[in-house]
This record gives C-alpha cells, sequence and structure tokens, in this order.
C-alpha cells in the first residue's frame, strides 16, 4: 500500500518544487531530497520529511489512503 502512496506524494512534490521554484532542475532536486530521506527507516524518514506536525500528519494520511484505496480496489476485483 505504501508504494502507491509513494508515488502520489513524489508527483505532489515535484509539482509542488516545480510550482515554487518555476525550475524543473530545483524540482527534480527536491525529488532527490525526497527519495533520499526515504533511505531512512521508518519512522525517522517521516520525520525528517515533514517540517511542521501537520506535514507529517498530510504525508501519512495521502501515503496510506492512497494505498488502502489501490489495495483494496484491487482486492474487491479479486473477488468478482
Amino acid at each position: 500500500m505504501y508504494i502507491y502512496g509513494g508515488t502520489v506524494l513524489s508527483l505532489l512534490t515535484f509539482l509542488l518544487g516545480l510550482l515554487t521554484s518555476g525550475s524543473v532542475a530545483t524540482a527534480i532536486s527536491v525529488v532527490f531530497e525526497f527519495y533520499i530521506s526515504r533511505v531512512v527507516p521508518w519512522p525517522l524518514d517521516e520525520i525528517l520529511l515533514a517540517e511542521t506536525l501537520v506535514e507529517l500528519a498530510i504525508s501519512h494520511t495521502i501515503t496510506i489512503g492512497v494505498g488502502l484505496t489501490v489495495a483494496t480496489s484491487k482486492w474487491w476485483n479479486a473477488l468478482l
């Protein structure tokens, strides 16, 4: 489940980096930093990524929500 949510977070991180900097190179750098911090074991990676407690909660909500949605839809499709 975390893989799908992580993909969505990566895309959102890229788009946010692109919107704030206006440069594709800077946006890629932001995504690269995102992936480097993902190498650190959980929960330290989430704490390092989030600048505030609200960002930590939003990150977990998106990651778990998207992953749960994909996993549930795959499970239902397997039953049908």
